[in-house]
This record gives C-alpha cells, sequence and structure tokens, in this order.
C-alpha cells in the first residue's frame, strides 16, 4: 500500500521529488523506472502557508497513487528502461599544434593533447560509443580522438524534458493589440490627471 502524507517541504522553494526505491519490484516493475508528473496535481489554499499557495487535495493523492500502481504509461506517466537513463563521458581531444601548424607529438609519435581544446560527450548507454563519435564528432573535428582510459558512467533524469507540452507564442496581432488597448487606458489615466 502506497500512501501519501497531507504537506511536504512546505519550508522549500525549490521543486520536490519523491523517490520510491525498492529492492523487490514485482516482474513489471524489474529493469524499470516510472516518471509520474504530479505538477498539475493541485488546489488553490484558502490561505497561505509561508509562502505556499498549493495543497494536494485526498482525491488527488489517490489520483497519484492509482498512476503508480497502475503502472501504465500515459500525459502523467512515462516508463522507461533503467539504461534510458545512463551515459558514458567520454573525453574528446584534439591534437597540440606548433607554430608552424604541425601536430606535437610524445616519444611514440602520438600527437600530444591540447589541454586547452579538450572537450567531452555524454553517449547515451543505448548508443555505440564508436558510432556515436564517428557520426555526431569526427565530422566536425577530424583530427580529434577519444581518450577512453577517462571514461566515467552517469545518469542523468531530466524530468521537464519526458513532460514537455509545447505551448505556442502569442500571435504578433494579440501582442500588438494588448499593447494598443494599454496605450488607449494610459492615455485615458493621462486625460483623467490632467483635467483634475
Amino acid at each position: 500500500m502506497v500512501s501519501l502524507p497531507d504537506r511536504l517541504f512546505f519550508n522549500t522553494g525549490i521543486t520536490t521529488y519523491l523517490w520510491i526505491v525498492n529492492n523487490k519490484k514485482d516482474s513489471k516493475r524489474q529493469g524499470k523506472i516510472q516518471l509520474i508528473n504530479c505538477e498539475p496535481f493541485f488546489k488553490i489554499m484558502k490561505k497561505k502557508l509561508n509562502e505556499k499557495r498549493k495543497e494536494i487535495t485526498n482525491s488527488q493523492r489517490e489520483e497519484i497513487i492509482s498512476l503508480y500502481q497502475n503502472f501504465e504509461e500515459n500525459e502523467h506517466s512515462k516508463i522507461f528502461s533503467n539504461d534510458f537513463f545512463g551515459y558514458t563521458k567520454v573525453i574528446i581531444e584534439q591534437p597540440l599544434v606548433d607554430e608552424n601548424g604541425n601536430f606535437k607529438t610524445d616519444k611514440k609519435g602520438n600527437p600530444k593533447p591540447d589541454s586547452k581544446k579538450r572537450d567531452f560527450e555524454r553517449i547515451p548507454f543505448q548508443q555505440d560509443i564508436d558510432e556515436y563519435f564517428n557520426r555526431e564528432v569526427k565530422p566536425h573535428l577530424p583530427d580529434s580522438w577519444m581518450d577512453r582510459s577517462k571514461d566515467k558512467i552517469g545518469y542523468e533524469i531530466n524530468f521537464t524534458k519526458y513532460f514537455y507540452q509545447y505551448k505556442p507564442l502569442r500571435s504578433l496581432n494579440d501582442i500588438t493589440d494588448d499593447i494598443l488597448s494599454i496605450d488607449k487606458d494610459l492615455e485615458g489615466l493621462q486625460k483623467d490627471i490632467m483635467d483634475n
């Protein structure tokens, strides 16, 4: 049984994330991560609590719990494999060049890396590193190479990215109409002030 408390983290202004971690997952959850976006689930409070004006109602808590228990994809729930969020951070080197434009080399004849041009790529686990490098980096930096001895493994969940919904910008006509309306209001105010 999952339950959510009445109020959480009312003295912080940052976004709150709840993590449910379990090493005894149901078979349907094995190797999976479920993200639930609860941002739309709130009502405005009649009286503020410090700077907070939003709260989750009992019925909204039940909806959130239902989203978790149903373990289905919809506008509020997304399901991914564990490795979807993983990446390998690969160091990209470029050669150090001397005054004549030649590559500086070490004793073995290998080009020395220019630390000022050192960069990195985060390559998702689900992509082949060599294919990614040849497709995404090599065409732009033909003399570059990867220093695989410095590989680092990382994970990142960019919550907003997975629940982003495009909202079209207002049309120029709407903006122009608003400006003209404000301008007209200001003229009226100015006239009232001058007449008094």
